[in-house]
């Protein structure tokens, strides 16, 4: 039986994939793609939303813990015995009262806050993970309640105290509020 070499290694040459297999190897990928995506952009969401109820909580229970210390909420003096204070371009005022650097705020130099995990804008308010300005809402007049409407985080039922409002990109249910 004679074996004709030269049949052979021309078929071994030609082992290269042709354009249909590629078009079909890229059209798999792409589905595959199509369908990890927005599971990919959920998960994000869901991130940014983790962040701002975690920072919103850190947030209250820092006022919380300085309204323990010091008898009032964080806020100015000059602000005190007001109808409910809003905090938002300027939320950085209440904040940095419960910052050891605020001496006047915070004679005893308690760290009631830590702002390595907060992000800023350029004119220096806490921003949440959509980069708006945390709301913050205080009890400013003794009457036990921070009033308002909004997405947020609060010392409890009803908003007493202090509140946090955030982004308007997703909704929260009052269980994840408290």
């Amino acid at each position: 039986m004679i074996i004709d070499r030269s049949m052979k290694n021309e078929d071994c040459a030609r082992r290269g994939f042709s354009l249909i297999e590629l078009l079909v190897v890229i059209v798999i990928i792409g589905m595959l793609l199509g369908l990890l995506i927005p599971s990919v952009f959920k998960f994000l969401r869901s991130a940014k939303r983790n962040k701002a109820i975690s920072d919103g909580k850190a947030i209250v229970n820092a006022a919380k813990a300085y309204k323990v210390e010091y008898v009032n909420w964080p806020i100015p003096e000059n602000d005190i015995g007001k109808p409910d204070v809003v905090y938002s371009h300027n939320n950085y005022v209440v904040l940095q009262m419960m910052h050891v650097t605020n001496q006047t705020a915070n004679p005893k130099r308690i760290k009631f806050i830590e702002f390595d995990d907060f992000t800023t804008d350029a004119n220096g308010a806490f921003v949440d993970p959509w980069g708006r300005p945390y709301i913050i809402k205080v009890d400013s007049n003794g009457d036990g309640v921070a009033s308002g409407k909004g997405l947020g985080v609060s010392c409890g039922k009803g908003s007493r105290g202090v509140s946090v409002y955030f982004g308007k990109s997703f909704n929260l249910k009052e269980e994840e509020t408290d």
